[in-house]
């Protein structure tokens, strides 16, 4: 099944409970039409925790990339055809809201387990630079006039800026020019 109306059924919150949580290990669904039930912010909050939880990189990246809510919430609307865009603009947003407030370096340590931090390092800064060109794209051709669901994007230098001063880069400087003395 690809496509799924369920709209008019009076569901409520904790219906979409449940549609969330099928919509978490769900990626085959690509639009789920839910309009005209009766769902508070509860139920919509709990949908959107399923399409773009960003609680942390990883649970964001392991969100629902695939399916169009529809009927609940404009920003429920605004997925691209490619899921990758669509997962990459997610992850890319949130490394920009947490950078206006400048704690990305926090988070990742705090994110990604430790001992395998450093070696991830060129990989986090390859991805951001590839992540961000995902931004225009999928605004451009999902959000059109409506910017709503944007956040302000910082641009990839501002945001490998701040994860060199912050995060784990000093250490790999250290470790690199240990090895060249040896």
């Amino acid at each position: 099944m690809v496509h799924l109306d369920l709209s008019g059924n009076n569901f409520n919150d904790g219906d979409a409970l449940l549609i969330a949580a099928a919509l978490r290990t769900n990626d085959r669904l690509k639009s789920l039409d839910l309009e005209g039930n009766d769902l508070t912010e509860e139920g919509v909050n709990a949908l959107e925790g399923a399409i773009r939880d960003e609680t942390s990189l990883n649970a964001l990246s392991d969100s629902n990339h695939s399916c169009r809510i529809i009927g609940v919430s404009e920003s429920f609307d605004t997925l691209h055809e490619d899921e990758d865009i669509n997962r990459g603009f997610k992850i890319y947003n949130l490394l920009s809201k947490r950078h206006v407030v400048g704690n990305n370096s926090r988070h990742f340590e705090r994110e990604l387990p430790a001992g395998i931090d450093i070696g991830l390092v060129p990989f986090i800064l390859a991805a951001i630079s590839h992540y961000s060109l995902c931004t225009g794209e999928i605004a451009s051709s999902c959000f059109g006039d409506d910017d709503s669901a944007c956040v302000d994007v910082a641009s990839p230098l501002s945001i490998m800026l701040e994860l060199t001063k912050g995060w784990k880069v000093p250490e790999i400087i250290d470790q690199s020019a240990r090895s060249q003395a040896l």
